[in-house]
């Protein structure tokens, strides 16, 4: 998994990234079984097959073939967590040929999966996927292709069906990418109180379909995609395994700042969702990832410098990140933005970037840039209004008097006979 880092005090200024590679294993018998061995996902949403009654779809072909499938969309499950066997009537393998597998999760509700509409199959690669907006249950789609495996070969002597000695083994790729929200504070004069941190104006859904390439290393079908990925300007997304296309509708996903005490720097404990003075270290939301990591549609973000039209208080038409926010005045706890029973809601806009499939992009906004009002405060105006602007104690004017020349003339070297008083 790939990770990304953002800075962002009015707009993301860093980055820096990571790899991770979550891989699961299966071994075969004379039925077709599948048997995980390796997880190393943390995120309760994050498809980990590790738990007793784990599942995932898979669709067999005869090597090389896309249409008469060996069989088709059938669910494989655990009950201890390690050997998945078929749901339905266990499958052999073929003495003739090899087989490819194309393995997916979660299933959709039309086989058997556990009431999320997030997941609609379209064929044995296609998939539409709706993030929901209930963060910790949003669904991590998985896929996994494993091509020319498993040929048995037969015993002349008994008849019997031999199946080679090595399993199958089948590595899941992140078909979505995951999306993080810190927020820190580096204004040592100020606090900030915060509610519900919100990212918006996404697109909302998307279809994937993977192309069968499961490193690249090899596979010719891969050489008009990249290893990131690249958009070909008609809302494409093509990247090694696969695509990504028909990204409609709008996402907005909210995610209520937690509450539980920490240890905050250099201020001992206090409250999650209250940032006293400096506190220089990205803060994450909750005390659980799973209830504020988002898994989302991978897509183009263009950076938006303006409202949606000009005047009328109009809207912010551009991606976002919004945070609620309370400040005071750290010295006489007197607030300057909102007041003990109102938040403002604070706007970052999301910078250019494109999303990619099995990347994570962690945005830590630091609450002392003030953020833009998520609406237009000047009539007739479309610049985005900086909320901290107008109540930021400043001097415009700065003047000196000019000097005065003395009463009793100018002093011309010599010493007057009687002193010249003033």
């Amino acid at each position: 998994m790939k990770t990304k880092f953002f800075f962002l005090a009015v707009a993301a200024v860093a980055l820096a990234s990571c790899s991770n590679d979550e891989t699961v294993e299966v071994n075969q018998g004379e039925a077709i079984s599948f048997r995980a061995l390796t997880t190393n996902l943390t995120r309760a949403a994050d498809e980990t097959f590790s738990n007793a009654n784990d599942q995932f779809g898979v669709t067999a072909f005869k090597k090389s073939q896309t249409t008469g499938a060996y069989f088709d969309d059938v669910v494989f499950k655990t009950t201890d967590g390690s050997t998945f066997v078929s749901q339905s009537n266990k499958y052999y393998w073929p003495s003739s040929t090899n087989l490819d597998f194309y393995a997916y999760a979660p299933l959709p509700t039309e086989v058997g999966g556990s009431g999320s509409a997030a997941v609609t199959r379209g064929g044995y690669n296609t998939f539409t996927v709706t993030p929901g907006t209930d963060v910790p249950n949003q669904p991590d789609f998985v896929y996994a292709v494993t091509r020319n495996w498993g040929k048995a070969t037969s015993d002349q002597t008994t008849g019997h069906v031999i199946p080679t000695a090595t399993g199958v083994t089948i590595n899941f790729r992140h078909a979505e990418s995951k999306v993080l929200i810190q927020l820190k504070n580096t204004n040592n004069n100020l606090i900030f109180t915060v509610g519900n941190v919100e990212i918006g104006n996404l697109k909302g859904s998307g279809t994937f379909t993977w192309n069968g390439v499961t490193d690249g290393s090899s596979e010719t079908s891969a050489a008009s995609a990249t290893t990131d990925g690249r958009y070909d300007g008609t809302g494409t997304l093509t990247y090694l395994n696969g695509t990504w296309n028909s990204l409609s509708g709008t996402g907005t996903y909210t995610v209520a700042m937690g509450t539980d005490d920490i240890d905050a720097v250099a201020t001992g404990d206090q409250p999650r969702n209250v940032f006293s003075g400096l506190v220089n270290d990205g803060r994450d939301l909750t005390n659980t990832a799973a209830n504020h990591e988002m898994i989302l549609i991978p897509q183009e973000l263009s950076i938006a410098t303006k409202y949606s039209t000009d005047g009328s208080g109009a809207t912010f038409a551009g991606a976002y990140i919004t945070v609620q926010i309370k400040i005071q005045n750290k010295a006489t706890d007197d607030y300057i933005v909102g007041d003990a029973d109102n938040y403002v809601t604070a706007m970052w806009p999301l910078t250019a970037l494109t999303w990619l499939p099995g990347h994570k992009y962690t945005y830590t906004i630091d609450l002392a840039g003030g953020g833009y009002y998520t609406t237009n405060q000047d009539a007739g105006e479309d610049a985005l209004d900086p909320i901290l602007e107008g109540a930021e104690i400043k001097f415009v004017t700065v003047t000196v008097d000019d000097w005065k020349d003395a009463a009793g003339g100018v002093y011309t070297g010599t010493t007057p006979s009687t002193p010249v008083v003033p």
